[in-house]
């Protein structure tokens, strides 16, 4: 097998699994959608509906992360989405449980996780997510 062949059949396998991350990362996206109708529905309580969802955004966030695709602006605006709704679960869940540790790891988790959503605007970020961003990182900072 020649270099160019190698390279070639490299650049392939990268697409492939990028492929599969971002469907993947767009199944955990789905999950989150049908965990937060169980608690618009009542069948969960908020607490009980952002820590799954909170997990489930981690994932997502790490598979779009772990590819190559982050220039497609579908990605970037899907991973923007996941960072929002992260940081949105954070605040429930430190509403929830205000231990020192809890609330020191969701800040820095969201205020991260705001500050990449308004470096992406505004070509992956929409004003309103920039919105909700600065929003998420006002919390932080005034917490």
């Amino acid at each position: 097998m020649t270099s160019s062949t190698q390279a070639y059949s490299g650049e392939l396998r990268d697409t492939a699994i990028t492929s599969i991350n971002i469907q993947k990362a767009f199944q955990h996206r789905s999950n989150i959608d049908a965990i937060e109708a169980r608690v618009r529905s009542g069948e969960l309580s908020e607490i009980n509906g952002a820590r799954p969802c909170l997990k489930e955004c981690t994932v997502g966030i790490d598979l779009l992360k772990a590819g190559s695709a982050l220039g497609s602006r579908e990605v970037l605006d899907v991973l923007s989405q996941l960072r929002l709704r992260r940081a949105g679960y954070l605040n429930t869940i430190m509403k929830e449980d205000s231990s020192h540790t809890v609330i020191l790891a969701a800040s820095t988790q969201q205020f991260e996780d705001s500050t990449a959503v308004i470096d992406l605007a505004p070509a992956h970020s929409t004003p309103e997510m920039v919105r909700c961003a600065r929003h998420n990182r006002m919390f932080v900072v005034d917490y």
